[in-house]
Formats: structure tokens, sequence, C-alpha cells
């Protein structure tokens, strides 16, 4: 049996009265009322912190799922700050709505698709010439890139 206890973490929420006073802060473990946003961000914060103090890599697949987009931007601007400069942050995603040039640089992008063979092609965004200027996430959802799922119409199947 292991030695090791495990702490706690208890979420507060304010309880009000009738009349909008505040009363006291209820306690709520995290393991039994938290969102699976809240429990993932809980989850990911300590390594987060130690690879910008650290200047270390930190690799996550499907980074977002589950956070807020607005969180998950943060993070990556963290990591692209002057306090992050050192540290490395890959993530795999599949939410165009980080494909923001005022979030990442095009050649931070790289892209999956697989060929005809089912092997995995990796490539970067910044093959493709933009010439036209247009946003990133506009151009992977139009298909510029590539990387975009084959889906048939599968409804005469349902």
């Amino acid at each position: 049996m292991s030695n090791i206890s495990q702490k706690k973490i208890l979420l507060q929420h304010q309880k009000f009265g009738k009349n909008g006073k505040k009363l006291d802060l209820i306690d709520f473990p995290l393991s039994q009322y938290g969102s699976a946003g809240t429990k993932k961000i809980f989850e990911l914060i300590g390594n987060l912190i130690d690879r910008i103090h650290n200047n270390g890599l930190l690799i996550i697949d499907e980074f977002d799922a589950q956070l807020h987009p607005f969180l998950a931007k943060s993070i990556i601007r963290l990591f692209n700050s002057d306090l992050g400069s050192n540290a490395q942050f890959v993530f795999a995603t599949h939410s165009a709505t980080l494909l923001d040039e005022n979030l990442i640089r095009p050649d931070q992008v790289y892209l999956v698709e697989k060929d005809r063979f089912g092997s995995s092609q990796l490539y970067s965004v910044i093959e493709y010439k933009n010439q036209d200027k247009k946003p990133m996430q506009e151009q992977y959802l139009n298909g510029r890139y590539g990387g975009i799922p084959f889906i048939d119409d599968f409804s005469p199947n349902i």
C-alpha cells in the first residue's frame, strides 16, 4: 500500500440570501462537482507551470477538448509570450478556432492528412502561399490546406 495521500481539491461557491446578502461559502469536491473543463485545467496546470518555468516541452493530444476556447487561447499565448519564450508547446486539435494569426504564426501550424493507403502525412501550412491574404482558419475550412476528413453523406444509411 502506498503512503502517498491524495489531497482533495475543493471548489467554493458563494451562497447568497434572498436579499442578495452574502452568506457563507460552500465547498464542493472537484471530483464530484467540477465540470470536465475545470477538472482538465487542474490536471494540466502543474505541467504548464513546470514547462514554462523550466523551458520544457509540453505535448498534449486534443489539448483544447473540454476547455473553453478563451482558456485554450490564453494557454497558447502564454507559451508565445516572453515568459514562455524558451518553452515549447506541441498540441493536436480538431478546432479550427485556434487557426488564428493573432494567436499562432503559420510556420507553427502543421496539418495531418491520411493518404489513399491510410498513412498519415504531415505538412506545414507555410507550404501553401497565401496570395489572397485570407485568414488561416477560413482557408483551412475551405479545404485550401487539405487535412479535411472525408465525410460521405451517411444519412441514407440511418
